[in-house]
């Protein structure tokens, strides 16, 4: 009895600290530009930077109450989406006239083909070093590797540093915009990267992981919707899985900007493309000029 006992108050806990605390909604100046309705996007979800971005774009795309929200079980691995979806069936909720959801809901594919950009292309861009770090954490998530590759990068990683050195674990969210696999065996160039902040730009929303409720009163801000408490909390922590120790916080272990270049040239200019958006739609900016990820612009 205990035994089952245990797992039950763990869960009851967690919906009770994810719906707790509700979030203020956002100051939204609609003088600045008024928001348009996206009548179509897809998903670019690049690994570790934000499972969360699913409840607001099922609440975007769907009829569904306020307070339900993609997620497993504490200590459950597997697909977030698909286990929501059999609760609350895409085809039922989620055809809504003038949005549609297109493009796959689950799993980690990259982008960027002119359709998908068409498409309206929405992703959230996390710190490379932080992603690194929470990835690492995160049973060295690195989708798109070799299960060969994995089995080594298992026996020799110590420590995130480890991680994000070995071949393949660097760059991928460049790669994933590029049209690889966040693990994929692809050089990540300079040319690379530029054409990574191209299709960045062409996107139709940029948020950036490491600063979550900003991003999503921009998302709002640009799009309209109802803003619901839940959008604003971290509805898949690592924190929840065993031997794990890391989420959405600030921690960046000892991995620096130099142990993913390509990355970190790419969350700049998402950051300076963030600012810009957030000024543009009437938000409120908060820079720290003294914090190394700010551009110097």
């Amino acid at each position: 009895m205990r035994s089952l006992l245990l797992p039950a108050l763990i869960w009851a806990a967690f919906l009770v600290t994810v719906t707790a605390n509700a979030q203020p909604m956002c100051l939204i100046n609609h003088k600045a530009i008024p928001p348009r309705q996206l009548d179509h996007f897809n998903w670019l979800h690049v690994p570790k930077a934000g499972s969360s971005f699913a409840t607001t774009l099922y609440h975007y795309a769907c009829d569904l109450p306020d307070d339900v929200f993609p997620h497993l079980p504490p200590g459950h691995r597997g697909m977030v989406t698909r286990a929501f979806e059999k609760k609350y069936p895409f085809a039922k909720h989620c055809n809504r006239q003038g949005v549609l959801w297109q493009g796959r809901r689950s799993g980690h594919e990259p982008c960027c083909t002119p359709k998908h950009l068409l498409n309206g292309t929405v992703m959230m861009i996390r710190d490379p070093r932080r992603r690194a770090t929470s990835a690492f954490h995160y049973f060295m998530h690195a989708s798109g590797m070799s299960l060969k590759q994995h089995q080594q990068l298992l026996r020799t990683a110590k420590n995130a540093v480890d991680f994000i050195r070995f071949p393949g674990v660097a760059g991928c969210q460049v790669k994933m915009l590029t049209g690889g696999k966040c693990a994929g065996n692809v050089k990540v160039d300079d040319a690379r990267v530029d054409r990574a902040i191209a299709n960045m730009k062409k996107a139709a929303f940029v948020g950036i992981t490491d600063e979550w409720d900003s991003s999503i009163c921009l998302f709002h801000a640009m799009f309209g919707g109802k803003q619901l408490p839940i959008e604003f909390r971290n509805v898949r922590p690592t924190t929840v899985f065993k031997g794990t120790n890391h989420d959405r916080g600030n921690t960046t272990s000892d991995v620096g900007a130099e142990d993913d270049p390509g990355d970190w040239r790419l969350y700049q200019a998402a950051l300076t493309l963030f600012r810009q958006r957030q000024r543009e739609y009437g938000l409120p900016v908060h820079v720290n000029h003294t914090d190394p990820r700010e551009p110097q612009v």
